[in-house]
């Protein structure tokens, strides 16, 4: 079963609308449905290929995996504005599975929230790089000095990069998100929804 419903090729805004029914239950209470971005970004593909979409600009763009300063990152895709996803109105929540994207920021905000696990897109660095000590130590002193600078401390730089790189981030049907540790047993961030789709940090939690 296909997950768009509609395109809104002639629009202004180009909503896509995604169909609950199309993704499987994975909880029934509360409701969890289980989206494969990775099948979405070949539907969307088919779409922008397809009588209707073929006279269109491109609804995505491909980021393929790219390198800096020897750090990999993943692969990921964007969906390009002005398209926007809306998932059909409910009250349950949407687990995007399989791929970095940019879903749940241009997603439409109704009663659907979403589980995303949260990863910062590294991959392992390759042995043999070419990467030095000295600039794996620059690198490292760059980015703990402006937090430092900021009040932070290592442990608690450390916590949050954990939490970002290997939590799960829950959004709830307001706006509001939850950054959980890798464990899940405790809110290490908390935010919620600011205007133009952008995201305020609310609070963290720096305890073990």
């Amino acid at each position: 079963m296909a997950f768009v419903t509609s395109v809104d090729w002639p629009g202004v805004t180009k909503e896509i609308v995604i169909s609950r029914a199309s993704m499987p239950i994975t909880q029934a209470s509360p409701e969890i449905r289980r989206l494969d971005t990775d099948v979405l970004w070949d539907e969307l593909k088919d779409l922008e290929k397809s009588a209707d979409g073929i006279l269109w600009p491109n609804i995505q763009r491909n980021n393929p995996a790219y390198t800096i300063t020897g750090i990999n990152f993943n692969q990921g895709w964007l969906i390009v504005p002005p398209y926007f996803l809306t998932f059909e109105d409910g009250q349950y929540r949407v687990a995007l599975v399989n791929t970095n994207n940019n879903i749940i920021e241009i997603a439409t905000q109704n009663q659907v929230g979403f589980v995303v696990n949260l990863s910062a897109g590294l991959q392992t660095v390759v042995s043999g790089s070419g990467v030095t000590q000295q600039d794996k130590d620059d690198i490292e002193n760059q980015i703990f000095s402006r937090l430092i600078d900021s009040g932070w401390t290592f442990e608690m730089i450390m916590k949050q990069l954990q939490a970002e790189g290997c939590g799960d981030i829950e959004q709830m049907e307001n706006g509001d998100y939850i950054v959980k540790n890798p464990a899940g047993t405790k809110d290490r961030m908390t935010g919620s929804k600011a205007p133009h789709g952008g995201r305020v940090i609310t609070g963290w939690d720096h305890s073990s």
